[in-house]
Order: C-alpha cells, then structure tokens, then sequence
C-alpha cells in the first residue's frame, strides 16, 4: 500500500521521536566492540540473579522470573542474538539452580515453576531474535542510505560534468518541447549559432521560431519534426539554412533524438553544427572542378585545333606549289595569270593565319629574335577580338612601332591571349571594355 505524504506527517510526534531515539541508540550499539555486548549480558544476568538471592529472605523461594526479563531484552537490544541468548542461557540456569525448588539442583518439581521456566526462555529467545531482526534492518537501512547517497552523488557529479560540457560545447545543444516546437533550453553555443540571446530564443513561440528557418527550407524542416513525432528512435541527421538575427544566411547540419515525453508531450533534442564553411567549401571545389574540366576541354580542343592546322598547312602548301608551277608557263599579261596571281595572294594570307593559329596555341618552336612589340600586337588584334564575347568591347592604342625586343613570337602572342582571357574572365558575364595601351 502507498501512504501519501499527507499519512506519514499525521503520526503522532511522539512516535517519530520514539523511532528516532531507537534508530540513534540501534547505531550507538553497532559501534561499539562485540566482546563488550557479551561482557554486558554476562554482567547484568549475574547481577540480577545475584540481586534476587538478596532478596530470597523477604520474597519468599519464587524465582520472579520477571526480574530476569530486563537483562535478556536489555543485552539482546545491545548485542542483538548473541547476547541475548547469553543471557537467557545464565538466567535460566542460575534461577533453576539457585531460585526453583529443589534448590542447588536443576531440577524442577513444579509444573507451574516448569512452565514458567520454559516461558522465560522462550521470551529470551524471541527477544534475542526479534532484536537482532532489528539491528539487521537498521543495518540494511544505513546501508541503502549509503548505497543511495552514494549514487545520489555520483549522479550529481555526472551531471555537474554533463552541464559543464554542455555549456563549453561549441555545437548547439537545445531541448524542444511539442508540437509546432518551441526551444525549453538552449546552450551557450546554440546562442552563438542563432545569433540572439538565450532569452530571446526561449521566448519564441510555435510561430516566431520558424522566422529562424530560411523560407526555402521551412516545409522540409516541419516535415522532419511530424518523422520525430511518429516514433523514430534512431537519430537522424539533416540540413537546412537559418536566418541569423543580424540577417545573415548560415547553413546548419541538425541531430534529433527523441527522449522520453514529459507528462505527455514530445521533447525533442537536437544538436546543432554550423557548416557554412563546408558548404562554401564544397561548392568552391565544385567550381573548381567545373573549371579544371573546361580547361580540359579547351587543351583538348587546342590539340584538336593544332593538328587540323598543320594538316591545314600542309595541304596548303600543295596548293601554293602547284599554283607557282601554272605561274611559270602563263603570260603576264593574261588574265588567267591575274586571277593566278590573286589565288596566290590569298592562299598566302591563309597560310599567315594559319601560322597565328599554331602561335596562339603554343605549337611553333621557341626561336628568339628582334621584334617590335606592337607590331606583333597589332598583327594578333583579330584573333583577340573573334575570342572574346560580343558583349565586351576590345580597344587598342599602341604606337605606330616600337618598342623592340629580343623574344620569341609564340611565346609573346601566347602571353598577350592569357592577359585578355584573364580580363575576359573578370568581366564574367557582364558587358564591359578590354583595353590594349602602351606606356612609355
């Protein structure tokens, strides 16, 4: 049966002041050495017999067995079994020699003084084993209230250790309570993540609290929650974005792990780790990787480009030598000879472009010799202008020669198309100017 609080502050004062009197003496006894409980049951058993044969003259030859009670309850409450059953043993013997008729003899020719006997050491018995019942449960009760103790400590240590690591967490750690949620508990790193204070993260109701969610994210993180609320023991794991107090967007990866209800309703607790750098991460190796394969691409198509040119020369030297060869055997003053001419003149204009193309893409040998700069410049200003965007605006103003140098063509083509490419990637997507100047 269970007694409520109300039951066990009704007892009488005086009865909780008898158990606590009892339980303080129980302990005062447990304390003390056991030759000393034996020593005691000895002594006042002889003592007691010793005062009844004092008063054998005035009482009479009855043993009053009711004199020898106080030693075996009084040794038996002090030593428990031990004890007492000494000093029901020495009582015993001592009054059936020295207090029943015949006297100096053990043995007993009354009934009554029999029965009375036999009572006595019964009631010595029962006390010894009733007081040693006693002592065992005080014994039993100090030690569950070590035992408990004990565990009550270390439960306070290991929560102490908890709420410690917790508050030096730097990953958020929150207690969420019902359904829409609102925060019960929010540790110092979850505060530092969200950006608003504890208090104000505690006082978001079931509606403000998604205003920390970004709008593209809310119906995915809602839909979570209703996995949670369905019984999911596991932890699961996702990601979302939240709107910071200062309006900041940051990316969050979430754990949640539903713990046991409180009074009915879900508490939910959930770990927070900010992995916006990681997710900047990520997506700069995304690009970088999206570059790297158009590079790819563009050496790929360079070395396609390079090989469909020297076939292109190559058979455009068959065709120049075969058009010098028909030269030799017209008359200069034919027409014939005039449109060979000009068929020549044009293949001669190919083959120079055909020859910038090998430059811009790095395939002509690496010869150093005396150039002027911005000759070389102005002869590579088409090639520049067809590579570029239509949206960018391609400008040069370089002196009519000059300066001369001592360098490679290829090498200096190649370096003027990476610096307008570099520029053209600047610009990006948008419209704007490339310009080509030279400073003296």
């Amino acid at each position: 049966m269970n007694f409520s609080p109300q039951k066990r502050s009704d007892l009488p004062v005086t009865e909780s002041q008898d158990r606590y009197h009892i339980c303080k003496f129980l302990m005062f006894t447990d304390r003390l050495p056991r030759w000393i409980a034996y020593a005691f049951a000895v002594a006042t058993s002889l003592t007691m017999l010793f005062l009844r044969m004092q008063l054998a003259v005035s009482m009479g030859q009855r043993p009053l067995l009711i004199l020898f009670v106080a030693p075996i309850i009084l040794s038996s409450l002090l030593g428990g079994i031990g004890p007492g059953l000494i000093a029901t043993a020495i009582a015993a013997l001592g009054i059936d020699y020295y207090g029943i008729p015949p006297l100096h003899s053990f043995r007993i020719q009354e009934s009554h003084d029999l029965f009375q006997w036999i009572m006595l050491i019964v009631s010595g018995i029962l006390c010894s084993v009733l007081s040693e019942l006693l002592h065992r449960a005080r014994r039993q009760s100090e030690e569950r209230r070590i035992l408990q103790e004990t565990v009550q400590e270390k439960l306070q240590k290991s929560e102490e250790r908890y709420r410690i690591l917790i508050e030096n967490s730097l990953q958020g750690i929150a207690l969420l309570k019902g359904f829409p949620p609102v925060f019960v508990y929010v540790n110092p790193g979850c505060t530092e993540i969200f950006g608003y204070t504890a208090d104000e993260v505690l006082s978001f109701d079931s509606e403000a609290i998604w205003n920390i969610v970004h709008p593209e994210d809310r119906a995915m993180v809602k839909q979570r929650n209703r996995d949670r609320l369905m019984g999911i023991s596991a932890m699961p794991s996702y990601q979302f974005r939240i709107i910071r107090k200062d309006g900041a967007t940051r990316w969050i990866e979430t754990f949640v792990n539903m713990i046991p209800f409180d009074n009915g309703s879900p508490v939910i607790q959930a770990t927070y780790i900010d992995i916006t750098e990681r997710k900047e991460a990520e997506k700069a190796r995304t690009d970088l990787e999206l570059k790297l394969r158009q590079v790819q691409k563009a050496e790929s198509l360079g070395r396609m480009a390079g090989a469909i040119a020297h076939h292109f020369n190559n058979q455009l030297y068959v065709v120049m030598g075969n058009l010098e060869m028909a030269l030799d055997g017209l008359s200069q003053d034919s027409d014939i000879f005039r449109y060979m001419t000009e068929s020549m003149k044009a293949a001669g204009k190919v083959a120079q472009i055909s020859s910038l193309m090998l430059t811009y893409l790095g395939q002509t040998p690496g010869k150093k010799e005396p150039l002027d700069l911005s000759g070389v410049c102005r002869q590579n200003l088409p090639l520049l202008q067809a590579s570029l965007p239509k949206e960018i605006t391609f400008n040069a103003d370089l002196p009519a020669s000059g300066p001369f140098i001592h360098s490679n063509t290829s090498q200096l083509q190649k370096i003027l198309a990476n610096l307008v490419a570099n520029a053209s990637e600047a610009i990006g997507e948008n419209s704007g100017s490339i310009d080509i100047r030279y400073h003296f």
